[in-house]
């Protein structure tokens, strides 16, 4: 049993309870008569606190589909991995933004794409069901109208599994891009596992 596996685990878990610990004597300062002051104080630190929270939860939202590419090109762990992507977002944001927005964007123009299939893929898949069932009442087949229901469910995934696809697949892209256009490292210089 590994203490600090579990300690990396709980880390972000205990750095919230921790904010919200400092916000919540705050509070109780700025209630209280004579010790208002140190609770404007402590306040100001816990909204700073939050703000630099809230700056590394956008950096990491922002690049999170680099991190398995970052991981698997650079044969690392994952708190490696995570430092080396929120590093690009800190020291070189623009590059950041304009690789994974584009990214973003390319995902879900894919996405709606894809929405829009599925929609069609259900009317068309509805209509042909529509003849199954009829037909299955005809023939008492009820594996027919099973394997229908189904294959409208499928329909209605697919976007979703090709809006991750495309996220992920193109999240390794990026990283390489990325990579090469900040460090100067080629695209094929990859890490031996």
């Amino acid at each position: 049993f590994d203490l600090s596996a579990q300690a990396d685990s709980v880390g972000p878990v205990i750095a919230l309870a921790g904010l919200a610990g400092i916000a919540g004597l705050a509070r109780l300062l700025l209630m209280a008569p004579y010790v208002d002051v140190l609770g404007v104080i402590i306040a100001a630190i816990a909204i700073g606190v939050a703000a630099l929270a809230l700056v590394g939860l956008a950096a990491y939202t922002l690049t999170l589909p680099l991190l398995a590419p970052a991981m698997m090109c650079e044969a690392s762990d994952c708190i490696d991995a995570v430092q080396r992507i929120v590093a690009y977002a800190i020291y070189r944001p623009l590059k950041t933004i304009l690789y994974t927005g584009l990214l973003w964007v390319m995902t879900a123009v894919i996405w709606w794409l894809a929405q829009q299939a599925a929609a069609f893929g259900f009317d068309l898949s509805t209509w042909i069901s529509g003849i199954i069932t009829r037909r299955a009442a005809d023939d008492l087949s009820v594996p027919a109208a099973w394997l229908s229901v189904w294959a409208i469910r499928a329909v209605l995934l697919t976007p979703y599994a090709i809006g991750l696809s495309v996220l992920f697949s193109g999240g390794a892209a990026a990283y390489l891009a990325l990579r090469e256009a900040c460090d100067g490292q080629d695209r094929s210089d990859l890490a031996p596992l």
